[in-house]
């Protein structure tokens, strides 16, 4: 098949990199290798690559007119410029479709693309398959206007954002999910005539294929996320007070980017009222190669996030090295352990609860163990990436042949 991938991140030299994008890159190097011609239409910061059966082609616009400006601050300038983002994408996705002739279009990842390349999608006819990893494009579709009042600024509007002509007629395209929670939503949100697929994401084979760890030495604790309230790092921290009470002494290493300067002294408060302001390290950004071996150097691993993750990356990469994980009972992420086999559930925001399962994971070695080893083969068995890859080249596969009659 030949195949166009739109998504707004994709993995690239020099540049963060999380684990939505490189899922992406996971699938769509998968993908390239089972034969099929792929061509990844991604924004212009990401570098460009050619390889044997895949171009990745960096045309996209996905920035803000001005990233430290609310949008009421904008200047005329800044407007122009948000109008002209939308009208760019649709053109670049209209001119890939004629220049391609792709015989399907797998949308992973719009984001601040906009909607727009959809337009461009549903005018060439070409079948479409959905990939989501969060709850984005379930936000995006039901709030574009499909049929803008005949008056000229509002036609004007519409030829500069181009919109989608039938936004409720994309929800009946085929999806396909990060977890059975991220299914279950979308479900609710509307897309319930088409199929949709849950297919867990992967951890990497640099993961998988790295040997078994050695015991840490020292106890610590990984808590590696973007540093943002709803990941529940205030919830660790006073987890890790409430050890301190209890006689544990460990240390909590944050890997990740704070993004509030605000949050940070939310966090350091907490630290310090719980005295363990010495006990907190601050590790920021850790590029994706280097993170096997932070895994392997902690006691366990925690995912406290209060909000609904879309799924639980980092409670998976953690299993894979060997890590017991304690996650929040909350959205996709319970799905990503066997509790109390391969780690440890606790309810969100319950810092006493975190305390006691970090307690069993810090104390009781034996326990550990045992949940290291069972970790590898639960990993191994339910997380594999050439299992995420065939799974999606499958449904992709049926999509192409229920639109065109044929297999491929």
């Amino acid at each position: 098949m030949r195949i166009l991938l739109v998504t707004r991140n994709y993995p690239s030299p020099g540049r963060y990199t999380y684990g939505a994008e490189r899922m992406c890159g996971l699938i769509a190097t998968h993908l390239a290798r089972a034969g099929h011609q792929v061509t990844v239409l991604t924004a212009r910061e990401v570098a460009s690559q050619t390889e044997d059966r895949l171009q990745v082609c960096p045309v996209l616009d996905a920035s803000r007119p001005n990233a430290d400006l609310p949008p009421q601050e904008w200047t005329w300038r800044h407007h122009l410029r948000f109008l002209r983002k939308p009208r760019d994408n649709y053109l670049a996705t209209r001119r890939a479709l004629r220049r391609l002739r792709p015989d399907l279009v797998y949308v992973y990842d719009l984001g601040q693309v906009t909607s727009a390349p959809l337009r461009a999608v549903e005018e060439s006819g070409c079948p479409i398959v959905f990939h989501a990893q969060d709850y984005a494009l379930g936000e995006l579709l039901p709030g574009v206007r499909s049929e803008p009042p005949r008056r000229l600024k509002w036609r004007l509007l519409a030829w500069f954002l181009r919109p989608p002509r039938d936004p409720a007629g994309l929800q009946r395209r085929p999806l396909i999910a990060c977890s059975r929670f991220l299914a279950d939503w979308f479900r609710a949100a509307g897309w319930q005539e088409g199929p949709v697929w849950a297919i867990p994401n992967a951890a990497g084979e640099e993961f998988l294929n790295a040997a078994p760890r050695e015991l840490p030495t020292s106890l610590s604790v990984l808590l590696a996320a973007r540093c943002v309230p709803e990941k529940g790092i205030h919830v660790a921290v006073e987890a890790l007070g409430r050890l301190r009470e209890q006689g544990v002494s460990a240390e909590l290493h944050l890997v990740g980017a704070f993004y509030d300067e605000e949050y940070r002294r939310q966090v350091q408060e907490v630290a310090a009222t719980w005295g363990v302001t010495q006990s907190l390290v601050f590790r920021g950004y850790v590029p994706p190669e280097n993170m096997p071996a932070e895994y392997a150097a902690h006691v366990c691993a925690v995912v406290p996030s209060t909000w609904e993750e879309p799924f639980g990356m980092v409670s998976v990469e953690a299993q894979a090295m060997g890590t017991p994980v304690v996650v929040s009972g909350v959205g996709g992420l319970p799905e990503t352990v066997r509790d109390d086999q391969t780690g440890l559930v606790v309810p969100p925001g319950d810092a006493p609860a975190l305390a006691r399962a970090l307690a069993t994971l810090l104390t009781d070695h034996d326990r550990r163990q045992r949940m290291s080893a069972a970790g590898r083969r639960w990993v191994a068995e339910q997380f594999s990436p050439i299992t995420l890859g065939a799974q999606v080249e499958q449904r992709l596969r049926e999509v192409h042949q229920a639109h065109f009659g044929c297999g491929t």
